[in-house]
């Protein structure tokens, strides 16, 4: 194109090539700047991701959770056309302190990747750096314009271990006395066994059917994503999340339901045919339904702005930078803390003594599927009879050090898996200290209904820290101030081990607590190994 007569420069002629110089290095350099932009906005979201990817991958109750930074990608660029204008400050220090919280964050949560609070806190520093970037970027305005895109990631954040228990025991319990209910009408004898649906001919658990309630959060997950691709108002958001919800329960009634008509008719062991199908549909019926709920209210599209097509915009060089070098400054801080204070000191290992020579001693085998969720190293399990004729019972799993071992550890407790199975917790009567060959093994006391039985029940969680390392120095209750301490003590990935040991009683038994607690020292000891 000639503009006024003048005729453009020559690429060929030297001339020419001087005059195109200076466009094509500012060119590249905005190129450049804008990835620069880019890279700075991703490295706190892929910090989250490396640290909480291990407990996606662990807990299929949270598998969900690989899809959440791909939807809030998407819905930031669907966003991307209405922002509003760009009016960026000067340079905010707030951006700088920000970025510096993630070292204690890191610190703490290496030596507790299972607690929910320093996930919780990993998860909110990333929001918080990532919007002081974006109003670095463009004012508070523009921050805000992407505001929940953010705030859609936490929905990746496992919920406190505590409340996570309680509404899953509870959901279960209510799901299968609604089956049963359901199984009452049609005419088909059942009766609810704690977490079973208990039929003529077998019992459907956890594993068979009660499992689907975890499909609850990702219904939660998908239910806010469906309310912002279909630009709903905030009541109508809250709506469609609680019938999210309501339909992932109903979506496990009609589950239960339907595999205990196929235990009555087929029996228990063709069940697992229908599993994963009846788990698949109830799948797409929770979010068809959903789907159809955002579609009907769907509000109009957000009108676009004179900024539709704005480009990446570019930072000066030094805030992006400054963000991802102080993002790997702080992992490699916590690396060497921990590599500091690591050191082939002997760690004091569980061992059991399995009373071989009892009447009717005989080994027990783990599920496949108990196997699977929980990820133990080893594992092993056996029953027998008393001379007074209580049916005992005792489990030993273990798990080498590593990322996930405290996670999966903490995933088995006698207040989750026995319930599953039937039992129903009558009384928790805390923890006590019990003298064992090598040192003391703090027990959790349990008493549960099993059927016509009562079952006594001791647990304890061991953890195999180093032996030179003065237990009195540090709490080990997994109070928040004790995992403080562990992270402040260099303590990280320390291989677990967990003993329950069982007794069925009668309701005349003295005091079978105190039977097993004196049974405890000949069963299991402490001993320090290399």
């Amino acid at each position: 194109m000639q503009v006024a007569g003048i005729d453009p420069p020559d690429p060929l002629h030297p001339a020419g090539s001087a005059a195109l110089a200076p466009v094509v290095r500012a060119s590249y350099g905005t190129a450049l700047g804008r990835l620069c932009w880019l890279a700075g906005l991703i490295a706190p979201w892929f910090v989250f991701i490396h640290r909480l990817g291990f407990y996606w991958t662990t807990d299929p109750q949270y598998a969900y959770a690989w899809s959440v930074p791909i939807l809030a990608g998407f819905l930031s660029v669907l966003r991307w056309p209405g922002q509003p204008p760009r009016d960026p400050p000067a340079a905010d220090g707030l951006l700088f302190l920000a970025a510096a919280l993630f070292l204690p964050v890191l610190l703490i949560q290496e030596a507790a990747p299972d607690w929910s609070v320093a996930n919780w806190c990993l998860g909110l520093a990333a929001v918080l750096l990532t919007f002081l970037y974006l109003y670095c970027t463009g004012g508070w305005r523009w921050a805000g314009w992407f505001l929940f895109p953010l705030l859609f990631l936490l929905t990746a954040v496992p919920w406190p271990q505590r409340f996570d228990l309680w509404i899953t025991q509870s959901l279960m319990q209510r799901v299968a006395s609604i089956t049963v209910d359901i199984l009452g009408w049609l005419n088909m004898p059942a009766r609810r066994q704690g977490n079973l649906i208990c039929l003529p001919s077998g019992s459907l658990g956890i594993d068979e059917a009660c499992s689907g309630i975890r499909s609850i959060q990702a219904m939660l997950m998908a239910s806010l994503f469906l309310g912002e691709l279909c630009s709903l108002t905030a009541v109508r958001r809250a709506i469609l999340a609680i019938a999210g919800i309501v339909l992932a329960i109903a979506g496990n009634v009609v589950r239960t339901t339907l595999l205990s008509f196929v235990v009555a008719h087929a029996g228990i062991e063709n069940s697992h045919l229908w599993h994963d199908p009846a788990g698949f549909s109830i799948l797409l019926f929770g979010l068809g339904g959903a789907w159809l709920l955002a579609a009907r209210w769907r509000g109009p599209a957000e009108p676009g702005s004179d900024h539709a097509g704005a480009s990446l915009p570019v930072l000066p060089a030094i805030i992006p930078a400054c963000v991802i070098v102080s993002l790997l400054v702080s992992e490699a801080a916590v690396q060497y803390w921990y590599r500091l204070h690591e050191s082939p000191a002997p760690r004091r290992h569980l061992t059991v003594s399995w009373p071989t020579d009892e009447t009717a001693f005989h080994s027990l085998s783990i599920p496949a599927s108990a196997r699977r969720i929980l990820l133990f190293s080893n594992g092993d399990a056996a029953a027998w009879r008393d001379s007074a004729g209580r049916d005992w019972s005792l489990y030993h799993l273990s798990w080498d050090p590593g990322h996930t071992s405290t996670q999966s550890a903490r995933m088995h407790r006698p207040e989750t898996c026995l319930e599953a199975s039937g039992a129903v917790l009558m009384e928790d009567f805390g923890v006590h200290e019990i003298a064992v060959p090598g040192g003391s093994i703090p027990f959790h006391e349990y008493e549960f209904q099993k059927e016509a039985n009562l079952l006594y029940v001791l647990f304890s969680l061991h953890e195999q820290r180093p032996a030179d390392r003065d237990p009195a120095a540090m709490l080990q209750d997994w109070s928040g101030w004790s995992r403080i301490q562990r992270a402040l003590a260099g303590q990280r990935n320390l291989g677990q081990e967990s003993v329950e040991i069982g007794v069925t009683a009668s309701a005349f038994d003295p005091d079978p607590l105190s039977v097993i607690a004196a049974r405890v020292p000949s069963l299991a000891r402490l001993e320090t190994q290399p």
